[in-house]
Order: C-alpha cells, then structure tokens, then sequence
C-alpha cells in the first residue's frame, strides 16, 4: 500500500502536481462488451512518480467532455493504484459523444483533511484515445475553441454578431449568430482574427475585474481553468496580479495575455 506522506501540503497553485501523458492510457473498450448506455474506456494509469505527494485516501476521478457534454467517474483511492501501473475500466452513463471525438482528464481530488476536502491535487488534461492518431499541430493547438474550455453553438441573435453565456456552471458557452458564422467562416483567419481577441478579453474581464477572481481559489471552478491555461501559453507563466494589485495591474496583464494570444497564433500573418 502507499505510504502516506506526512509533510504539510501547501494547494497553491505552483505546488499542484501536472500527471504526465504517458502515465495515462486510454484505450477503447470492445463494442460487443460495452454496456447499451453510455460511453466505456480503459484506463491504464501509474501513478508511481507522484505518489509521495498524496494520500492514500485522495480520489482518482476520470472525466470525458466534448464542448457542451461532461460526465464523470470514480475510478478508486490513491491507495489502488500503489503497486505499479494499473488498469481499470471507467464507465460514463448517459454520455452519447464517441471517445475518439471527446477529450478526457485524469484528476486526483483530497479525500483527507476537512480543511482540504475536494481540493484538485493532480491533473492530467486534453487527454485522447491511444488509438487516435494526432500530430504535433493538433496537440499544441492554441485556439480558444480547440482548448474545450469554450464551447461554441449557433444560434439566431438578431443584429447582435456573438454573446457569451455566462450563466453555465461549469463553464462559458459562446454563442455566434448564425446569420453571421458558420463552422467553415469561423476557422477562417479573418474571421479567427477578428473574433477571438475580443472574445478572450471579454472573459479575462469578466473573471478578473467583475468577478474579482485571484485564480488561486477553487481548482474545480471554470475560471481556474481559465487563468491556468491563459498563464502557461501566452504569459510565460506568469500569474495576474492580486486582487489588492489595484485595477490598472489587472487591465495590464489583460492586454499582455491578448498580445501574446495574437503573436503566438499570427492572427495577422495568418490574414496576409
């Protein structure tokens, strides 16, 4: 069994632990023995590099989403999976979208302390089927579509050309006029250009001006996610500033990540 490890763990966000790709493989389950409803894969998971830092009782929680669509599952405690590399099967009911076009994550939650409880410990993300193949573009795709983090449906909207919903749970939705886009106009460079940095910038604003949120506070909150993924890809890791920063810090680090999200996209070259 593992070893529970008694020093103090400190959830900044510095000190969560990142599970290596290689470490989780997803496999598709056969079709004749897959259950009529929902979605079944394998996961073969070793957890052996990391387990010094968790506990035996923290949760292993396996998650599938593809834009609107999210389910997820229990897969054991820290504990089962102590001896070495392991495979189990996660089963996602009531979930329709094929694995080869979904997207999943490995999470490892704090199942100990009351202080502690539920906190995100380890995070595996964007993970695909083994069988799938993908090449290096795919992978390191930038868009703010492509990240899952901003799922996209048309709809009429008048005169308006796109709103963000903001009313989702577990994440924002954009809503693009489908008088205006279409699934081929919006993977066009002028329309990428056009769109995409007003769309980033309303959602930075709203996190950090209106909902004055430090990203540093619930790992399982959208606006986490947000901050997190913006931070590593076009800020070069760096944070925003505190909520006693003031506001001008705020709107500076803003403009910095939109800056950063063009020259690493080549919103412009692309257009020329």
């Amino acid at each position: 069994m593992a070893v529970s490890c008694k020093v103090s763990r400190n959830f900044n966000y510095t000190n969560r632990i990142r599970i290596d790709r290689h470490h989780v493989v997803i496999r598709p389950v056969n079709q004749e023995s897959q259950k009529a409803e929902g979605l079944e894969v394998e996961f073969s998971i070793d957890l052996q590099d990391y387990l010094k830092n968790l506990d035996d009782q923290d949760q292993v929680i396996a998650e599938v989403y593809y834009k609107g669509f999210y389910a997820r599952t229990e897969l054991g405690e820290v504990s089962d999976f102590a001896d070495g590399e392991k495979t189990v099967r996660a089963e996602f009911p009531n979930y329709y979208i094929p694995a080869e076009r979904s997207r999943f994550r490995l999470k490892i939650v704090a199942n100990g302390q009351e202080s502690t409880q539920g906190l995100l410990l380890a995070l595996a993300d964007h993970l695909k089927l083994t069988s799938v193949p993908s090449t290096m573009e795919e992978e390191e795709s930038e868009s703010l579509r492509e990240c899952d983090l901003l799922p996209v449906v048309y709809a009429d909207l008048g005169e308006v050309p796109w709103i963000i919903d903001w009313e989702q749970l577990e994440q924002t939705i954009l809503i693009l006029n489908k008088r205006l886009f279409d699934k081929d106009k919006v993977n066009q460079p002028l329309y990428r250009a056009l769109l995409l940095p007003a769309v980033l910038k309303d959602i930075l604003t709203q996190i950090l001006i209106i909902d004055e949120y430090d990203g540093d506070e619930d790992r399982n909150d959208w606006r986490y996610f947000w901050i997190d993924m913006v931070s590593e890809r076009w800020m070069g890791g760096t944070r925003p500033p505190a909520n006693g920063k003031g506001l001008e810090d705020k709107l500076d680090w803003i403009e910095e990540a939109i800056k950063g999200f063009c020259e690493r996209n080549k919103l412009v070259s692309k257009v020329e």
